[in-house]
């Protein structure tokens, strides 16, 4: 968080994840990576069927090097090469469960892994539309 990342479990919560996908997914999880922090959602079900939400905010590396949100997603979505524009925040993309958002300032991700037939675009975007939400009404941060 002291590169500029927002608290992770102030993106979503629990109950929004439950509400947004109809899974009883358990408690929020710290994900992260060496340029994100977020936090991830699973469930598992019968014949050993597995789901996971997570959303990850985009931050700088180090100190020394500023974070340009446009810059780090435009980065991001490049390794996408068939992915569809969708209609959040001031851009976004999405193919195969992964869904990449440009707004307020913020460049973010949620992915969705999920067994096949599941609606991973349709939750991506609502856990996308609730965040963009989170950081409009200040309750992300």
């Amino acid at each position: 968080m002291a590169l500029g990342a927002p608290d992770p479990f102030s993106l979503i919560a629990h109950d929004e994840v439950v509400a947004i996908t109809g899974l009883p997914v358990g408690g929020a999880s710290l994900t992260y990576a060496d340029d994100d922090l977020g936090v991830r959602f699973d469930c598992a079900g019968g014949n050993d069927r597995r789901w996971s939400f997570s959303i990850h905010v985009g931050h700088a590396i180090n100190e020394r090097t500023p974070f340009d949100a446009r810059r780090w997603y435009e980065w991001m979505v490049a390794l996408l090469p068939n992915a569809d524009d969708v209609p959040l925040g001031d851009s976004a993309r999405y193919q195969d469960g992964l869904l990449y958002v440009l707004g307020y300032g913020r460049a973010f991700y949620v992915l969705v892994d999920a067994p096949p037939g599941s609606p991973t675009r349709f939750w991506a975007e609502r856990l996308a539309a609730r965040v963009l939400e989170r950081f409009a009404n200040g309750q992300a941060g």
